[in-house]
Parts: C-alpha cells; sequence; structure tokens
C-alpha cells in the first residue's frame, strides 16, 4: 500500500487510501479467527500473523507503556488548555453561518499549540495558536478543522491509534499511522476545497504556507493543520481535479476485494472417513490414522 498510494492518489478520490488504511487497522485490532471462511488451502492469512507464545508478554508490557505514555501526552495537554482564551469574534459566527448553517463547536486560542488543531472525540473544539489571523486566513483555517471534525477523523485517528499501540514492535505499522495521517490531511483538504468558491485554491495554499513559516516549533504539542507533507498537500490542492464515476467504482471495487483479501480465512474442513463395513478394529485404526 505505502509503495501504490501515490498512483492510486493520482487516479482515485481522495479518501480511498484512507479507507484502505483503516480496512488494514481493523484486521490488525480483531483476533485472527474472525473472518469470512473460505475452504481451500490457499489462503494464508496475509495481515493476520501472531506473535511468538515467548513474546507474548513483551508485547503486552510494551503496549502498557505506550498507552500511558499516550494517555499522560493527552493529559498533560488537556490541563494546559485551562488557560485557554475564547474567539467570539464576529467572523466567526458569519463562518458558521456561511458554511454550516449556524452549526459549528467552541473555537479558542492558546500559547502552547504548534499550529490549529482539531481535538475532543465527544465534544471537539478547534484551538489555534495565540496570533493575529485575517478574516480570510481564520476561516480558511477555521473551515479545514472543522472537516476534521465532520469528516469523523478524530475517531479515526483514535482507532488507528488502538492498531498502532497494539502492534506497536511492528515497523509496518507505525509507517501506517504515519502515511494514514498524510491521507487524513489531503482528505480535509479536498473537503474544504470544495466548500470553498472557485479560484481559491491559490489562497487556501498561501494560508497553509504561511501558517507553516510561522509555526511554533518549541511548542509543546503537535501540529494538527499543518500535519502530513507540506509539498504534498500543496501539489493535491493545485492540481486537484473532479473525480469521474469511473473512478469512483474503481474505489469502491478495489476496497471490496481488499476488504475480502484481509478478512479471508481457511475453513479447511477434514474428509470425512468412510468406514461402512468395517469391523470395530479397522474403525479404530482408520480413525486414529485422522
Amino acid at each position: 500500500m505505502a509503495a501504490g498510494r501515490k498512483f492510486i492518489d493520482r487516479w482515485l478520490p481522495a479518501n480511498t487510501m484512507e479507507v484502505l488504511w483503516l480496512i488494514v487497522a481493523a484486521r490488525l485490532l480483531l483476533p485472527p479467527d474472525i473472518g469470512i471462511a473460505v475452504a481451500g488451502r490457499f489462503c494464508t492469512g496475509f495481515f493476520t500473523g501472531s506473535v511468538p507464545v515467548g513474546l507474548g508478554q513483551v508485547r503486552w508490557a510494551g503496549f502498557g507503556i505506550l498507552l500511558l505514555l499516550t494517555a499522560g501526552s493527552y493529559a498533560r495537554f488537556y490541563r494546559g488548555l485551562r488557560d485557554r482564551k475564547a474567539m467570539d469574534q464576529a467572523c466567526i459566527k458569519g463562518w458558521r453561518q456561511k458554511y454550516f448553517h449556524g452549526q459549528g463547536c467552541p473555537a479558542y486560542q492558546y500559547r502552547s499549540v504548534a499550529s490549529p488543531l482539531a481535538y475532543g472525540l465527544f465534544c471537539p473544539s478547534i484551538v489555534l495558536p495565540e496570533q493575529e489571523y485575517s478574516d480570510v486566513e481564520l476561516e480558511m483555517i477555521l473551515l479545514h478543522e472543522w472537516m476534521h471534525i465532520h469528516r469523523g477523523d478524530l475517531w479515526k485517528k483514535a482507532f488507528m491509534m488502538a492498531a498502532l499501540l497494539l502492534n506497536w514492535y511492528n515497523p509496518a505499522c507505525w509507517l501506517m499511522a504515519a502515511l494514514f495521517t498524510r491521507e487524513i490531511e489531503l482528505g480535509c483538504d479536498a473537503g474544504a476545497l470544495f466548500r470553498l468558491p472557485e479560484g481559491q485554491r491559490a489562497a487556501y495554499a498561501g494560508v497553509l504556507l504561511d501558517s507553516y513559516s510561522k509555526m511554533n516549533r518549541h511548542a509543546a504539542t503537535a501540529a494538527g493543520w499543518l500535519d502530513g507533507g507540506l509539498q504534498e498537500r500543496i501539489y493535491k490542492i493545485m492540481k486537484q481535479k473532479k473525480i469521474s464515476n469511473k473512478a469512483k467504482g474503481c474505489a469502491l471495487v478495489i476496497a471490496c476485494l481488499f476488504f475480502f483479501a484481509a478478512f479471508t480465512k481457511n475453513d479447511v474442513h477434514k474428509e470425512v472417513p468412510d468406514l461402512t463395513g468395517r469391523t470395530e478394529q479397522e474403525a479404530k485404526e482408520v480413525l486414529k490414522g485422522h
């Protein structure tokens, strides 16, 4: 998937790779015994490799340590948000009315965030660094962060984080999490551009570049608005084109095939021995052989 993502991102809808990564994460979270049973020996369980018995305790110990570190990081972040300042500007109210018919979420400013980000699974909010923003910058940044909430990206990230923590020993899972973050940002850029008026691509890319130059690189929290490859995002923003129905159909077929490939498992039934006309001793010998 990592090798083929460039081809898929170029010809298929922006969220195709995102869906495929979520399928992989689901396979990694579920036990290998859960799947679509298919008779035959050709199914090798590509995504269902098990951990050697002797390393089981190491795996769960590592999972516990990483879980505690992650929980501590989030607790420190939320504790710092006590000093946040609510944004109640007229342009924010206009943004909510313009794009979401008055709906939205609270927006705050906080000095210790690297860049704008959305947070909170059950009560989502948006937090921005304490900087001066023009009306255009504020509109585009808030629209992008709201797209994360609108698309359920916070829940997707939590799902991917669970798969990563459970399979922390696998380097491919760390690559998966990094590329999944990129796909989420590309999907949000596409969603924001879809809602913006025509001819706003260059302005949107300019706001992204300006935010990157102002990013607080010494902040204690990760960058949300600036997650993902900057060069790749700008290229996709400027080269984004309408996806045909044929490409959407191909993406659906690929997702279905990938799902069956990930969740197919062996269902080999042993042949029932024929005991007709055999004595008790002969039957026991035949059954012993099976």
